[in-house]
């Protein structure tokens, strides 16, 4: 049996600034609405599609995006069913399809001044892990090396030296 294909990639703006959440489970969760414009001929239409983003593109989203911002978003269809009693007491099925992001591409430049402050940002953010990295060795090692300091990596053999046998009745 024929395996399927679950794959949507779009490119829109931002219709509302990102949503932060939590889980229960403390993992965060960034829901956005991405506006998609489509048009044939004379008609212009605009569709909305609800796109959840799970870690590491919190981070991005949260960071990097606001409402207006143009993305191009790939991901997959995910869909969610649920029973409801309306008011006359009949059950009505419930069904909502939205898209789980699995990459996002930030589409939209940013002013010098925008680009300056990401810049600063991600320097402080990357002294912070260094120091956090160091103190963390310190600490739990009691000394500090960096990776693959005082090691050394022998690249003067041949490593395939040895003839390798292969039995002439093979296919």
């Amino acid at each position: 049996m024929a395996r399927g294909f679950n794959k949507v990639v779009l490119i829109g703006n931002l219709a509302r600034d990102p949503e932060v959440k939590t889980t229960v489970q403390g993992k965060n969760v960034v829901n956005i609405v991405l506006a998609v414009d489509d048009s044939y001929k004379d008609n212009k239409r605009t569709y909305f599609f609800e796109i959840i983003c799970w870690e590491p593109l919190t981070e991005i989203i949260k960071k990097y995006t606001k409402k207006g911002d143009k993305l191009l978003v790939e991901g997959r269809l995910t869909q969610s069913k649920w029973e409801k009693t309306d008011s006359n007491g009949n059950k009505i099925i419930q069904t909502f399809t939205r898209i789980v992001a699995e990459n996002v591409v930030l589409l939209t430049p940013k002013t010098k001044e925008e680009t300056q402050k990401l810049v600063e940002n991600n320097i402080q953010e990357e002294e912070i892990r260094e120091s956090n990295y160091k103190e963390y060795q310190e600490s739990n090692l009691g000394y500090s090396q960096e990776y693959g300091e005082g090691e050394t990596f022998d690249d003067s053999g041949d490593y395939f030296e040895e003839d390798i046998d292969i039995p002439d009745d093979i296919e």
